[in-house]
């Protein structure tokens, strides 16, 4: 399951056409609500709502910098085993995964807000 990041504009009411032209993020589920988090919004069922695309780079350039000298930790790989044995891997993520990614979305919402999008969600 992944969770991908959009720029879209509302084509008419509440009917969001993203800008295929954009290129998305897409991010395992786990790390999207990390990132949604990290911005400060309210997670839904599969993602955010569509939110202004000024706030949503706002709270980008803010998460990049009161982090920007303390990368957030990694998450190191593990292993465990079910009760009925099979093998469950959590790959982990490297330090400073989510300034990564958090640097990507600014990114989209900039390209994003040049080619006419208004908003971000995430679904």
């Amino acid at each position: 399951m992944s969770i991908t990041f959009y720029a879209a504009f509302e084509e008419s009411k509440n009917c969001w056409s993203y800008l295929p032209h954009v290129e998305t993020v897409n991010v395992s589920n786990s790390n999207g609500y990390a990132l949604i988090r990290e911005l400060q919004f309210t997670a839904e069922d599969s993602g955010i709502a569509p939110v202004c695309i000024d706030t949503f780079m706002s709270r980008c350039t803010a998460a990049l910098r009161n982090r920007m000298r303390t990368p957030d930790l990694g998450i190191p790989l593990t292993e465990s085993r079910g009760a009925g044995g099979a093998t469950f891997f959590d790959c982990g993520r490297p330090d400073g995964y989510l300034q990564d990614r958090v640097m990507e979305l600014l990114a989209l919402a900039r390209d994003g807000k040049a080619g006419g999008a208004t908003h971000v969600y995430a679904a």
